[in-house]
């Protein structure tokens, strides 16, 4: 999966900074290299994009809002056993190796690696970005060709929900020492043009009353060793009806 998320970055988006957005643009040399080790490229940029928002569980069991990034990171790596040794030795990466034993390349003709072993708050980041809300939407929301949306009107007929998404990420300590995060999806019309941007699958626009909003929430748990698991979706739509005409 990290790997994975690698090349997509390398690949599409390339490796300036500015693709981190604007407020990983505007650090000092030091901030850059301390938050490129703490965190995903993906993940750094949706934190700045005003659409994410991350809180943590304090020890009086409230979340609150984080302050930072290094606050997170902190949060997340502290007594973890392998981030604490990642600090000391360094990130560990082993080349890629094809089925048959040889070496992959990436596009550019670079050996393409693996990364093994790497801070807590970069694992778990790679599930806390878009790479895996924006496949959590496209299967529950629809408006991809190869599915169909999991939101239906009372008749069964099912309805692309498109609009605004607002993600929330609340991280808690486990008791064995891994990390829960809950996740939250909010998606609402774009009231520039009255919510006609859902639609049915026919293509007929969806009308949307003022308040309308759809939501996604799971849980997705780290373990110590740094398994994972992924809990039940719970969705819930309100606010978008059939046209009158049908």
């Amino acid at each position: 999966m990290m790997e994975r998320l690698i090349s997509i970055e390398k690949n599409q988006w390339g490796e300036s900074s500015g693709d981190r957005g604007k407020k990983y643009s505007e650090m000092t040399d030091s901030q850059k290299i301390e938050v490129d080790f703490c965190f995903v490229p993906m993940f750094i940029r949706d934190t700045g994009s005003g659409y994410v928002q991350h809180k943590i569980k304090g020890e009086d069991g409230n979340y609150k809002d984080v302050a930072s990034l290094a606050e997170l990171a902190t949060y997340l790596n502290q007594d973890d056993p392998e981030s604490i040794g990642v600090r000391e030795t360094g990130e560990i990466r082993i080349e890629a190796k094809k089925p048959d034993g040889s070496v992959e390349k990436n596009k550019d003709g670079s050996t393409k690696t693996v990364l093994t072993h790497s801070l807590r708050s970069k694992y778990i980041s790679v599930f806390t970005c878009q790479f895996i809300a924006n496949a959590m939407e496209l299967l529950v929301f629809g408006g991809h060709p190869s599915t169909t949306s999991s939101i239906k009107f009372y008749d069964g007929t099912p309805i692309n929900i498109k609009g605004f998404s607002n993600t929330t990420w609340s991280y808690s300590k486990t008791t064995d020492g891994g990390v829960k995060v809950k996740m939250l999806i909010e998606k609402t019309p774009d009231p520039k043009i009255d919510g006609k941007y859902s639609k049915l699958e026919n293509g007929t626009d969806v009308k949307t009353e003022d308040g309308a909003i759809a939501t996604i929430e799971t849980e997705i748990y780290f373990s110590a060793d740094r398994d994972l698991r992924i809990g039940d979706l719970k969705v819930h739509a309100t606010g978008w009806n059939l046209p009158k005409d049908m």
